[in-house]
């Protein structure tokens, strides 16, 4: 029987936002979810589904979190460009869910890293690779990886994504895309030189890993991504195709990057994790496509 064919109970540290409703929804399906956030979800909740207001780094978590088996830590700073409150809201809770974990004797630990830790050693990189942090955010990963994989007694796997998109994001290239031009149809600014490239995996194919590396009880680092890298400029003219728009007038700031510990380009070498069995099932422009369908009220409107 596999691990996911049991009732297992997985608390979702940071469970509350994009990535956390997909996975608490996916995974309620067989088990019992418990979401540890410091704001409420912003999806209803299944019969099987808890939520504890909490904040990770500020709180004891352990009270929560008896009978726990599992543990799948997404909270983090989720915007690279914050730096001042990325070492609260990503390493001080890392400690605090891993102090946590031991009180309670739970043994499985997911953290959810992510590929702007290679930094300008983005492209191709693998596992092995140096990692270069250009962010505060991508420095918090790597500490918050070194405590995870330097303590004794979890069964943990380090998750490195790539971008992720599709489905209801709210935020990142795509969504901010899809909100300037409701403002704006006629104009769109691109942060930097607009040839920034990277992958974007589908919501559904980073549910697919986790449930994968659960199911499989694969521990380690793996990087996560589909392959697919695609610009900035790229994804502009999808978003602009895919809301209908014509006549665009698209600018670009100028600069390698768009912002201060940005990455120009990131291309993951996921070999070893796709060697364990799985496939990405979509590009990145696809994944694009499904996000504008998702997080944008203009759908079908084009200029004449």
């Amino acid at each position: 029987m596999s691990s996911l064919e049991k009732i297992l109970m997985i608390a979702i540290a940071g469970g509350s936002g994009y990535v956390g409703r997909y996975l608490a929804e996916a995974l309620s399906v067989r088990n019992d979810i418990l979401i540890l956030d410091r704001c409420a979800p912003d999806f209803p909740l299944g019969g099987n589904i808890r939520f504890v207001e909490t904040d990770l780094a500020e709180e004891d978590p352990s009270e929560y979190m008896a009978g726990v088996d599992t543990v799948l830590h997404l909270a983090a700073e989720s915007d690279v460009r914050r730096t001042e409150s990325s070492y609260h809201d990503t390493y001080l809770t890392t400690r605090s869910i891993v102090d946590a974990m031991g009180v309670c004797g739970i043994g499985r630990l997911l953290f959810f890293s992510s590929s702007a830790v290679y930094g300008s050693n983005g492209w191709d990189a693998d596992e092995d690779t140096e990692c270069v942090p250009a962010s505060e955010y991508a420095r918090d990963k790597i500490r918050s990886e070194s405590l995870i994989l330097g303590t004794e007694g979890i069964q943990s796997a380090v998750l490195r994504f790539s971008n992720i998109c599709g489905g209801a994001v709210r935020h990142g290239v795509v969504y901010d895309f899809c909100r300037k031009l409701e403002r704006d149809p006629s104009y769109l600014e691109v942060l930097g030189n607009g040839r920034q490239t990277k992958e974007f995996l589908h919501i559904r194919d980073c549910i697919r890993a986790v449930e994968h590396t659960l199911d499989a009880g694969l521990e380690g680092v793996f990087n996560i991504g589909n392959g697919d890298p695609v610009s900035v400029n790229d994804v502009a003219s999808e978003v602009i195709s895919a809301m209908g728009l014509r006549d665009v007038n698209v600018s670009a700031t100028g600069g390698e990057t768009g912002w201060e510990g940005d990455v120009a380009r990131c291309r993951l070498d996921s070999s070893r994790f796709s060697s364990t069995g799985w496939k990405p099932s979509a590009g990145s422009l696809e994944a694009v496509r499904d996000a504008v369908r998702e997080c944008t009220s203009i759908d079908g409107r084009g200029a004449n």
